[in-house]
Order: C-alpha cells, then sequence, then structure tokens
C-alpha cells in the first residue's frame, strides 16, 4: 500500500492509500470556501481510481457549508463512504441522511425544553 498526495494547500492535504479493497481518501486539516471547488474536482478525480473508495474525516479539523455540501455531492446517500466524519458533519448527515432503523446505531437526542441533559449510566 502506497500513499498518493492527490492535493495540499495551505489548509488541507487529501491523501489517497490505494489497496485491494476500497481506497481511502484522507482529509487532513480544514475545508471551507477556499478549497471546497478543488476538494469536490479531487474527489471526482480519486472516483476515477476507485469508485468505491472511502472518505476518513478522522483528520479534519475544520468544515463549513460549502465543504459539507461538496461531500455529501460525493457520498450521497451512502454514509458508509464516510468514516470518522467530525462530530458537527456527522450531526448533518444525520439529518440529511438518517441511518435505517435496522442498523442498531443510535443518535443522542437533544432534550426538549424543561429537560436536561444527563450523562448516561
Amino acid at each position: 500500500m502506497t500513499d498518493q498526495v492527490l492535493y495540499a494547500d495551505t489548509q488541507l492535504c487529501i491523501v489517497c492509500r490505494i489497496s485491494a479493497g476500497r481506497s481511502i481518501i484522507r482529509l487532513i486539516g480544514e475545508i471551507d470556501a477556499c478549497n471546497t471547488e478543488r476538494v469536490a474536482q479531487t474527489l471526482v478525480q480519486a472516483a476515477r481510481i476507485d469508485e468505491s473508495f472511502v472518505i476518513d474525516g478522522s483528520a479534519l479539523t475544520f468544515i463549513d457549508v460549502a465543504g459539507t455540501r461538496a461531500l455529501i455531492r460525493t457520498v450521497g446517500a451512502d454514509r458508509t463512504r464516510l468514516q470518522a466524519p467530525p462530530r458537527p458533519l456527522q450531526h448533518i448527515l444525520d439529518i440529511v441522511y438518517p441511518l435505517p432503523a435496522d442498523t442498531g446505531a443510535t443518535t443522542p437526542q437533544r432534550p426538549t425544553a424543561g429537560q436536561t441533559a444527563e450523562p448516561a449510566a
């Protein structure tokens, strides 16, 4: 397995690890309006390498609305293609593409008016 830098600027580096299974596209740094277009273009190009690639968002430190839109366009409803997204992005995905009920995954519920959030026991 080798890592290939697909894109780099002062805020973000996109690295691809090509493997026998699904390739992994790792996002390292920040995605905002300054680099969103290049990120989207890079992900389209990555699909030419391996159309079933997954995106590793564990090293993503910031993403704005434009970046979120670009990632949603890339992964669509297939949330399994986006691994370890930052918490704010995870919340947006929970709203836009909720997980099916049969996955066993749960999304923490927000307290309603008059309730307080208590840690799970």
